[in-house]
């Protein structure tokens, strides 16, 4: 059973129903992200997905082949990209950008005398930054992310039955040494989750940052048998919005009976 506050749920109905597309169901993130990401293997000997996003890290302990805990920590790549902007005293846009091309989770790993430009608050000029500064900053608040996710599975009871370990995804998992400090600091297996058994134009889609919005085509692709509505047409013959867009998306999956 899988609880939530009714009006966040209202609200997000109402938002998807209002871009005129009928929703049929609703997942969970890291059970979605899941269902992209971990192989059957791993869902059987137990397993930790931690689906790291924007505003918060969502976590789902898979073991004998389904969920056994859930919850939802108030932390994400958000926080990481504010301690950036505070700690060299950047814009917060500038900050992101700077996280994404030369962020790093592991500073010891970056060569100390390594510098990269930036743009400054003030007249939109650029300041340069010691590469090592940044990765302090991110590996920081990176660990009190994973020290939290073990917080968590040993809250659960059930750290002792995962020897398959964790598997990150979302948008922060692709950052350069968050498995490495992963393992370090939760001292299991971590790996990084990408999509999996994906076919057609892949390219932009074959990331971490993509393994639930690919978990929520797969649970819909096997809905469709159950749930009709999932390609209902418009009352003037044609398809509806969200019929053409699973129809394009479902050319991304490949076919169960193949």
């Amino acid at each position: 059973i899988v609880t939530g506050q009714s009006s966040s749920i209202h609200n997000l109905l109402k938002c998807v129903e209002n871009c005129n597309v009928e929703v049929d169901g609703l997942v969970l993130d890291p059970i979605a992200a899941g269902a992209a990401v971990l192989t059957d293997n791993e869902r059987e000997m137990g397993v930790v997905l931690a689906d790291i996003g924007g505003g918060t890290t969502d976590i789902a302990i898979f073991i004998e082949g389904s969920v056994w805990h859930t919850t939802v920590l108030s932390v994400g790549g958000y926080h990481i990209t504010n301690d950036v902007a505070v700690g060299l005293r950047v814009p917060a846009e500038a900050a992101e950008q700077l996280k994404i091309e030369h962020g790093h989770a592991r500073h010891e790993m970056i060569d100390p005398t390594e510098v990269v430009q930036v743009k400054a608050f003030g007249d939109g000029g650029l300041t340069r930054v010691q590469r090592r500064d940044l990765a302090e900053i991110i590996e920081a608040r990176a660990e009190e992310i994973y020290q939290l996710i073990l917080q968590e599975i040993k809250r659960s009871g059930y750290d002792g039955l995962l020897p398959a370990g964790v598997v990150i995804t979302g948008g922060t998992a692709e950052m350069r040494g968050m498995r490495e400090l992963g393992r370090n600091t939760l001292g299991m297996p971590v790996r990084v989750g990408q999509p999996q058994n994906l076919s057609g134009l892949i390219d932009t889609i074959n990331s971490p940052a993509y393994a639930t919005s690919v978990g929520l085509l797969l649970w819909g692709r096997d809905q469709r048998d159950h749930s009709p509505l999932l390609y209902r047409r418009s009352d003037e013959g044609g398809p509806d919005l969200g019929g053409r867009l699973s129809g394009f998306l479902k050319k991304l999956l490949p076919d169960r009976n193949q």
